[in-house]
């Protein structure tokens, strides 16, 4: 009988080209829409008030993920999302509410010029593709608010 060949390629994990992702956003006075489209009020608060009020919703999710399973923390994290988030996305039903859909990069031809909004959605792409699944990200600042995002898929 013939010897079976070698295998040539390795099965190395590559990063995603896409995820899915949820988010709790915060805004500040300084950001690009600074109104509240879930409570309908104006916002006042400084950039750095919001990164605390992130940080308080950070604590809250470490305890949950520290008291037990992974379904605790998506009900905590569900729980935060309607409690704090100032994104449309918050109003959505079950699992679903804070998530902003699929991710993926934009394709960049060589030379081509990036404005300031662009490189930052691109600089939040790059977190949220950086992390596992049911992972949440650190606090990321951007011209939209003060993000924490966690990746459903």
């Amino acid at each position: 009988p013939a010897a079976k060949r070698a295998r040539t390629e390795s099965k190395v994990q590559e990063k995603p080209q896409q995820v899915r992702c949820r988010q709790v956003l915060i805004k500040y006075v300084g950001c690009r829409q600074p109104t509240d489209n879930v409570r309908r009020k104006p916002i006042r608060r400084s950039q750095a008030e919001a990164e605390g009020m992130m940080l308080g919703v950070l604590n809250a999710l470490d305890v949950a993920k520290a008291g037990a399973a992974a379904t605790a923390l998506e009900a905590a994290f569900t729980k935060q999302v309607r409690a704090v988030s100032e994104c449309s996305s918050s109003l959505k039903g079950g699992d679903l509410a804070g998530d902003i859909g699929w991710l993926k990069l934009p394709e960049v031809k060589p030379g081509e010029k990036i404005s300031k909004e662009q490189a930052q959605r691109m600089a939040l792409i790059r977190a949220a593709l950086g992390l596992a699944v049911n992972e949440i990200s650190d606090i990321i600042v951007s011209d939209e608010g003060v993000h924490l995002l966690k990746r459903a898929a």
